[in-house]
């Protein structure tokens, strides 16, 4: 009569890599990350230090894990990031990329005071001025101009409302400068 005793030989637990994931700048990012352990244990997540400034690992308790934040203005290329599971002693990663494309934003023209003329008289030249945070240059366009005026786009942003009106122009006109 003898003893047999079979102990038992931790296996590691098993990621499962989620791929690529995309998204977009000033959009919410989350994506859910899962292992398993065939020895039943319940598995913990890391980041190896990858995961760009806006985004957090948290791990769930429940071998999930949920990476998630929001990418600002500045954050548009590939991060390749690496998640670990482990069961607390053995480990398997998953590395894969985040790939945040860049967010368009629209151009800002900067505030114009109402102005005033009378018939016949040149018009003392406004100066309007647009910026775009992206760093593209805008173009100016003023469609609702009246007949007798133009907008010069200086092509850096800048332009300059000139005009004449005649002794038939009198009127008030709501004028639209457009940057894009």
């Amino acid at each position: 009569v003898f003893d047999l005793t079979v102990t038992n030989t931790n296996v590691a637990p098993t990621i499962t890599n989620p791929g690529n994931q995309p998204g977009s700048e000033a959009a919410p990012f989350s994506v859910t990350v899962t292992a398993s352990d065939p020895d039943g244990t319940t598995v913990s997540f890391v980041d190896s230090g990858t995961l760009p400034a806006w985004a957090t690992l948290t791990d769930n308790g429940n071998d999930t894990a949920t990476i998630s934040g929001t990418p600002g203005y500045d954050d548009a290329g590939t991060t390749t990031v690496t998640i670990t599971a482990s069961d607390g002693s053995l480990t398997d990663d998953a590395v894969f990329d985040i790939v945040i494309a860049n967010t368009n934003r629209s151009p800002a023209v900067a505030p114009i005071a109402d102005q005033v003329t009378a018939e016949s008289v040149a018009l003392t030249p406004i100066a309007v001025t647009a910026s775009d945070l992206d760093g593209t240059v805008p173009s100016l366009s003023a469609p609702s101009l009246p007949a007798w005026a133009s907008l010069i786009d200086n092509g850096d942003g800048t332009g300059t409302i000139t005009g004449t009106p005649g002794y038939d122009d009198a009127a008030t006109t709501n004028v639209t400068v457009l940057a894009f």
